[in-house]
């Protein structure tokens, strides 16, 4: 009998979602970015310490990444740590995404078509984070 541990390959730490929602207080169209870990924890909801760093331009998209913490109302939940920030939603074309975690750095471009966010092109493959855009 093999009794040795088999532990499941993580290509990346985070996953990136990016959709377009309706904000429920204002109604108005809104971008989100929902930052993810892919680590799961079984005792609290904790939250995904992220600087929106590209303030105040509304034409591009920076994120930096930093550790995890627990949010400010302590539930009891679990799986993987998370963050949403919500930006206006831009006007259909090209835009530039730049994610920060440490030293390292991922780039890319979000396409938007008709208000919502339909294609990313990726400048280059960052091993921490997996990114994907919910065309709904």
């Amino acid at each position: 009998m093999n009794t040795d541990r088999i532990e499941p390959s993580i290509d990346h730490e985070f996953t990136l979602n990016i959709s377009s929602v309706i904000d429920r207080e204002s109604g108005a169209p809104m971008l989100q970015f929902m930052f993810r870990t892919v680590r799961e924890f079984s005792t609290f909801g904790y939250a995904i310490a992220v600087k929106d760093a590209s303030k105040p331009s509304p034409t591009e998209y920076t994120f930096e990444l930093g550790g995890l913490s627990l949010p400010s109302h302590t539930n009891h939940a679990f799986g993987g740590a998370q963050t949403i920030v919500m930006r206006a939603l831009p006007a259909d074309g090209a835009y530039p995404l730049v994610i920060r975690r440490r030293s390292r750095t991922y780039t890319a471009t979000i396409t938007i078509d008709g208000g919502v966010p339909m294609a990313i092109k990726h400048d280059d493959i960052a091993p921490f984070i997996r990114v994907e855009v919910d065309r709904v």
